[in-house]
């Protein structure tokens, strides 16, 4: 998986150990698999039915690749032939994701309409350019840190919902939302919609230097139990067009 490397690399420089899985299913063909018209009736609610074809695909094919994913990892800790044995702290695991990645992200901490779908191993939570439905109604079932993070120029993201700010009454603290300036969907993958990759110097760039900074400080505080972290949590940046947070419980 060749997205954000440069938080990815991040990440590792910092000592964190890197599992990133490459979904192979097509999204949308996936996603309309589920969409079968005929099993729509007139007298539903149209709304109700689409998360029900959301959540499908999500059941089908993100969270059950995620889990195996993180069961992998956990089994190389625990095998003595395995580079990383002993190395994870089982204890401190977090999870991030770009745009579905977000979402299948969201789907195991806790949001999604079965709560056996919560996987209670995951501590902490990124999400990048990442909406909300089918998720948004379940978000107050989350409790664990979040930090989303998205841009302003981001067109995919615009149901008021995408807004984590905008979900505040329901979203459980600590909680953070960013939204950085001049930045659109595909600037959090490093990407241009699967066309290239974003140009080097990546040091450089504004944008990508306070995704990296803030997200450490998400990760060291919650994972690391690192207090000084709240330093830059408690403060904006002028990279960022908004910056709501709560960090007390």
């Amino acid at each position: 998986e060749m997205q954000s490397l440069y938080l990815k690399e991040a990440l590792a420089s910092e000592g964190y150990i890197i599992a990133s899985v490459h979904f192979d299913d097509d999204i949308w063909s996936g996603f309309f698999d589920f969409l079968d018209l005929s099993n729509y009736q007139t007298s539903d609610n149209i709304g109700g039915y689409l998360h029900d074809v959301y959540e499908n695909y999500f059941d089908t094919y993100r969270l059950p690749v995620a889990e195996a994913l993180l069961d992998y990892m956990l089994n190389e800790n625990n095998r003595t032939d395995s580079l990383f044995y002993g190395g994870i702290d089982t204890e401190a695991i977090g999870m991030g994701g770009h745009s579905f990645g977000g979402l299948t992200t969201l789907g195991l901490i806790g949001s999604h309409s079965d709560l056996a779908q919560e996987d209670s191993r995951i501590k902490a939570a990124l999400l990048l350019s990442s909406p909300s439905f089918p998720f948004e109604e379940h978000i107050g079932n989350i409790h664990m840190p979040i930090m989303a993070m998205r841009g302003d120029l981001d067109i995919l993201l615009n149901r008021p919902e995408d807004a984590f700010w905008y979900l505040n009454n329901e979203v459980n603290p600590p909680y953070y939302d960013l939204v950085v300036r001049n930045a659109d969907h595909f600037t959090f993958s490093e990407t241009d919609a699967g066309l290239g990759w974003v140009p080097a110097g990546i040091a450089e760039d504004e944008r990508l230097m306070v995704i990296n900074q803030y997200a450490l400080a998400f990760f060291n505080l919650y994972l690391k139990n690192d207090t000084s972290a709240i330093t830059l949590l408690s403060q904006s940046s002028p990279a960022l067009v908004s910056y709501n947070y709560e960090i007390a419980p």
